[in-house]
């Protein structure tokens, strides 16, 4: 049997919203809205790299630490 814990979905969730962002070509940034990856690369880029290394993180931690 299989065990979905919440850092597993949570992880998923960040990876696929993480693939989203690539394709739509921006990013979300407080205060501003969405925003082009041509207008604001920096905060795209940051977004992009924590949305990847958040989401990798939590999935890859739900098989080590097995409960």
């Amino acid at each position: 049997m299989v065990r979905f814990d919440l850092s597993l979905v949570v992880g998923l969730l960040l990876l696929i919203y993480a693939g989203f962002c690539m394709v739509k070509g921006g990013t979300h940034v407080r205060g501003k809205g969405w925003v082009s990856k041509y207008t604001h690369p920096f905060a795209y880029r940051v977004n992009q790299i924590l949305f990847f290394l958040f989401g990798l993180s939590m999935i890859i931690s739900n098989f080590i630490f097995v409960k």
